[in-house]
């Protein structure tokens, strides 16, 4: 496969646009889109059918109608993506094998006998990814939804529909939101307030406007699933942040979008507004 040929040239250009988000690291992904990993790497194997998705999407959305700046989020994504991708491989790792990459068997659209073509789910989850990175204003997010991509290509316990659900999640909660995440994976590191924010003998809100914007972050991936606490979080001032942690699709995410690549600055402020 050449990266140079002419029906390569949408993704050919998408990456160099998007390296002015991600800077020298294109090399490794147009390295990766031209070779794959090396022979000798496990899995090396299964890298064409990787190739080859990313490819036809990325051709596919780069025919598009973009702005510049969409050019290059979604060049950035597919960059630390890639990158992902060759990490993964040189880390011993399998790519999925439970037919991921290919295209299911012929359906039919339910009651009608109109049969229905569908296309492999890899496909539908990178264009998921691309579009999600092309409307994202906060760029800081691109390398996440870049290791979210990488990696459900080689974990076969995330099916299509979770997958689906976890991109629309990261679609709709903020990069303060991500951060939180990461910050509540391990709520032990970090000096957090040990009670809730109501007084309870006049139910005042001790709150100013900053932390409570902050709060309702946290409620709002709360009501989500994304995180819990022992007690019900009626309200916002309800919330006892070192009570805070995790729920279970919490828990697929931080792993997915690999969340503990985070610069600690911005916990670290985060957590100064939760003591």
């Amino acid at each position: 496969m050449n990266l140079d040929e002419a029906n390569d040239e949408g993704i050919r250009r998408l990456v160099k646009i998007g390296s002015e988000m991600t800077g020298e690291a294109s090399a490794t992904a147009i390295g990766f889109l031209l070779a794959g990993p090396e022979g000798g790497v496990l899995g090396a194997a299964a890298a064409p059918l990787l190739i080859r998705v990313i490819k036809k999407i990325g051709n596919d959305i780069a025919g598009r109608f973009l702005s510049e700046r969409e050019q290059i989020r979604i060049g950035g994504v597919i960059i630390y993506a890639t990158i992902k991708l060759a990490e993964n491989f040189a880390a011993g790792k399998m790519p999925r094998n439970d037919g991921f990459f290919e295209k299911p068997s012929e359906g039919h659209v339910a009651c009608i006998e109109i049969p229905l073509v569908e296309r492999p789910v890899a496909e539908e989850i990178l264009e998921g990814v691309l579009l999600a990175a092309q409307r994202e204003h906060e760029e800081k997010k691109i390398p996440f939804l870049g290791n979210l991509l990488a990696n459900i290509a080689f974990n076969k316990d995330v099916d299509k529909e979770q997958a689906y659900l976890l991109i629309k999640l990261c679609n709709d909660i903020s990069f303060r939101q991500i951060c939180l995440l990461a910050l509540f994976a391990d709520p032990s590191k970090y000096e957090l307030r040990d009670e809730s924010y109501r007084e309870d003998d006049q139910h005042k809100i001790t709150v100013g406007v900053q932390r409570a914007a902050l709060l309702q972050e946290i409620q709002d991936l709360d009501s989500r699933g994304l995180l819990g606490s022992e007690t019900a979080l009626l309200c916002m001032v309800d919330i006892n942040p070192k009570k805070m942690e995790l729920d279970a699709l919490g828990i697929v995410l931080y792993h997915l979008m690999e969340l503990g690549e985070i610069d600690s600055v911005y916990l670290d402020h985060i957590a100064s507004l939760l003591q």
